[in-house]
């Protein structure tokens, strides 16, 4: 922010459990000719620090929240509409989330358009707010308030939850692509490999990177079209894990296979190698399935990987198919149903039905715990003779296309 006024600082605000250490560091290079800091909020909005910074010298008072990222294209902007002399002080448009907030601070004004009044850019006059802060914080529609709504965006709330984009053995290709999609609903994200590592270790690794309580993870398979906080951004806590669907674009199943998901950092703690499913087997005990369809799961992306997924989801389902209504459905579509306009669509339809095979005959459940042994299930699939996948799906007795596929 290109300014020589020394009567001016800018305070960046935090609360007391979360820091945005890179929208932090982003709202000090915006404002890198002022005097900044870094203040808790309620230590930031009070009358006793507003006359620190008076009798500091400064007659203005810039507050940043840390939620925020400041729009770097809008500084010439943002400084020619500061100025109202008869307000207390100017509140800039934030830009609105693609999602809403579990609660209202929503500010609809003459503009007849969005405002953010907890957030985003604000500029103080000192010498008229120290006396008043209060009834300022507290009461806006008061007559004895004056304040300058800026019609013009000059930050954007960030999510506040880490996001991770999770890949083990995808090409580069399929990476990128997906990564991709994700940054541009969150730029936040965190691309992570763990090529060596088994599921549970992966999601473990995660929950210590993550600088939030609670993270995101997108698998680098999974191509996101919609940003999961579209109707709501749902209370997160420790006892919760959270999963969004996605289509199977192969066989046009609608359900949280291969979708997003939310943990807590303390998900993973006490879980040995021998679970099967990560997601319903965790330490949050309660499993909260979001029904919207936020992208679409693209693990065809070679005939390997096509087959295993196939096999892996489809045992799984036949062992849960007593408790869980909704698996004998799903696993009756896995081995019968298929678009063969999709890539590598019949090998698809033969992992699970070989899938559910090798589930019909195992005795103990302990051994289900293959399915996530990679290298087992790469043997079996490399077993396959040439020409050996088509012939034996094109023999299915009751095989027909879906309609819907």
């Amino acid at each position: 922010m290109a300014r020589t006024d020394r009567s001016e600082i800018l305070i960046v605000t935090h609360n007391d459990q979360h820091l945005k250490v890179q929208n932090v560091r982003d709202w000090y290079m915006w404002g890198q000719s002022l005097e900044t800091e870094t203040l808790e909020e309620e230590k930031t909005f009070t009358a006793s620090n507003f006359q620190r910074l008076l009798d500091s010298g400064y007659t203005y008072l810039w507050t940043a929240d840390s939620n925020y990222s400041p729009l770097k294209t809008a500084f010439r902007r943002v400084l020619a509409n500061a100025a109202h002399e008869d307000s207390d002080y100017s509140i800039f448009k934030a830009g609105r989330p693609t999602f809403h907030r579990s609660f209202d601070y929503d500010k609809f004004t003459s503009f007849s358009d969005y405002h953010d009044m907890f957030g985003g850019l604000r500029r103080w006059d000192l010498k008229k707010t120290v006396e008043k802060i209060d009834s300022l914080l507290m009461d806006l529609g008061s007559d004895d308030v004056e304040v300058n709504y800026v019609d013009f965006v000059a930050s954007r709330f960030t999510f506040p939850h880490a996001v991770f984009q999770l890949s083990t053995n995808e090409p580069d290709s399929v990476i990128q692509r997906n990564h991709q999609s994700v940054s541009r609903i969150y730029p936040e994200v965190m691309a992570v490999n763990l090529h060596d590592s088994t599921i549970l270790q992966s999601h473990a690794h995660l929950s210590t990177l993550s600088p939030t309580p609670n993270f995101f993870v997108f698998d680098a398979d999974c191509q996101i079209t919609q940003d999961l906080m579209s109707v709501t951004l749902v209370p997160f806590d420790i006892d919760s894990v959270h999963v969004w669907h996605v289509e199977n674009p192969i066989n046009g199943l609608v359900y949280g296979h291969g979708g997003p998901k939310a943990f807590h950092t303390d998900a993973f703690k006490g879980l040995t190698q021998d679970t099967v499913d990560v997601t319903t087997s965790c330490n949050q005990k309660n499993l909260v399935v979001h029904e919207v369809c936020v992208g679409v799961h693209r693990f065809n992306w070679s005939a390997e990987s096509t087959w295993r997924t196939a096999f892996r989801e489809a045992a799984k389902l036949y062992w849960i198919m007593d408790w869980d209504e909704a698996a004998g459905p799903r696993l009756e579509v896995w081995c019968n149903e298929y678009n063969p306009d999709e890539k590598f669509a019949e090998y698809c339809i033969h992992g699970a039905n070989r899938g559910r095979e090798w589930a019909e005959s195992i005795t103990n459940p302990t051994q289900l715990c293959r399915v996530n042994d990679f290298k087992w299930l790469g043997e079996m699939f490399h077993q396959l003779e040439p020409g050996q996948v088509l012939k034996e799906v094109e023999e299915m007795p009751d095989w027909e296309p879906s309609e819907d596929a």
